[in-house]
C-alpha cells in the first residue's frame, strides 16, 4: 500500500514538474521573441548611426573605381579594396562596441511576456533583462547588377551588417543572426546601343 502511495505521489510530482516546465518553456519562447524584436530594432538604428558617423568623417568618397571611355561611357566599375576593408572594419568595431554597451543595461521586456501568452507580451511595465550577448559582428560590401535593357544596367551597392547573438535563460538558449542592409550607391550605367542584337 505504501509503495502504491509513493508511486502516486511520484506521478503527481512528475506531472506538476512537466506542466511547470512547459509553462516555463512557453514563457521563455515569448520572452526570446520579444527580446529578438527589440534587439533587431536597435541593431538597425545602431548600424545606420555608425554609417552616418563614419561616412560624415570623409575619406570614403572614392570607394568605387569608375573608368570611362573617350565618349564618356562607363567601361568598368570596380572597388577600392583597401578603403572598403577599412570602412567595413571600422563599422564592425563601432557597432560591436555599441551593442556591448546596449546589452550591458539589459534588453527591455514587458512583464506580460513572462506569462508565456503572446497576446500579453506587449503589456505591463518594462523591465530590463540581461539575457543577450553578441558573439560576432560582420560587415561587408555587396553589389547587385540588374539588366534593364539592351544598353542599360542598374548597379546597387549595399553595406550589409550581420550580427550573431545568443539569448540565454536558465535551461533555455537561442542563437540567431540579425542582418541589416544600407544602400550606399544606386546608379544606372547606359552603354552604346548595339547596331545588331541577337535573341536566342
Amino acid at each position: 500500500m505504501k509503495t502504491a502511495k509513493k508511486i502516486k505521489i511520484c506521478v503527481i510530482l512528475f506531472v506538476i514538474t512537466a506542466i511547470l516546465f512547459r509553462l516555463y518553456r512557453g514563457a521563455a519562447t515569448v520572452v526570446y521573441e520579444k527580446a529578438k524584436a527589440e534587439f533587431s530594432s536597435y541593431a538597425s538604428l545602431s548600424f545606420y548611426k555608425a554609417v552616418a558617423k563614419t561616412l560624415s568623417g570623409g575619406g570614403y568618397d572614392d570607394i568605387l573605381d569608375i573608368t570611362k571611355d573617350k565618349d564618356g561611357f562607363i567601361t568598368y566599375v570596380g572597388t577600392n579594396s583597401l578603403k572598403v576593408n577599412l570602412l567595413t572594419q571600422k563599422l564592425s568595431e563601432s557597432v560591436y562596441n555599441d551593442f556591448s554597451e546596449y546589452l550591458k543595461g539589459g534588453v527591455p521586456i514587458n512583464l506580460g511576456a513572462f506569462t508565456g501568452i503572446r497576446l500579453l507580451s506587449a503589456y505591463g511595465s518594462e523591465t530590463k533583462v540581461k539575457l543577450a550577448a553578441v558573439a560576432n559582428v560582420f560587415c561587408e560590401l555587396k553589389s547587385v547588377s540588374k539588366e534593364l535593357s539592351v544598353n542599360q544596367t542598374r548597379n546597387e551597392y549595399y553595406l550589409v551588417l550581420r550580427s550573431e547573438y545568443t539569448f540565454v535563460m536558465p535551461y533555455y538558449a537561442e542563437h540567431g543572426t540579425v542582418e541589416v542592409k544600407y544602400m550606399l550607391y544606386d546608379f544606372l550605367v547606359v552603354g552604346k546601343v548595339p547596331s545588331v542584337y541577337l535573341v536566342r
